[in-house]
């Protein structure tokens, strides 16, 4: 895994931060973080993360995500935060997955997760 200072090196120093983006995938068992520069025809990804943090574990066969799995998704969005401070990307899209659309607290913990 890289650290976030050496994303810092190489987004700021060599960038123009106008053509990057950040995607945030909100998956059922593991949240990914992308980044991506615009090449004129598409975008390249330039960095990938991915944290295992099982939201779905323990609640959502009954239609919640528990407190132990939100806990685990902010854990992770706080680490994600930590890289996009670093590449100083300000364009960030996240997409939450079925188990974020369908649990009964999904509007709830998207609240928590915009905050």
């Amino acid at each position: 895994m890289v650290k976030a200072d050496q994303l810092e090196f190489s987004f700021r120093l060599h960038n123009n931060l106008e053509n990057h983006i950040a995607i945030i995938d909100l998956g059922t068992n593991t949240f990914h973080l992308l980044l991506a520069k615009w090449e004129g025809t598409g975008y390249r990804i330039t960095h990938r993360e991915r944290l295992a943090v099982k939201i779905g574990l323990g609640g959502i066969n009954d239609g919640i995500i528990t407190e132990a799995g939100i806990e685990r998704a902010l854990d992770a969005l706080k680490h994600f935060r930590i890289t996009l401070q670093h590449t100083g990307i300000r364009k960030v899209f996240a997409f939450g997955t079925s188990a974020l659309r369908n649990a009964r607290n999904g509007k709830e913990i998207a609240s928590l997760i915009q905050d």
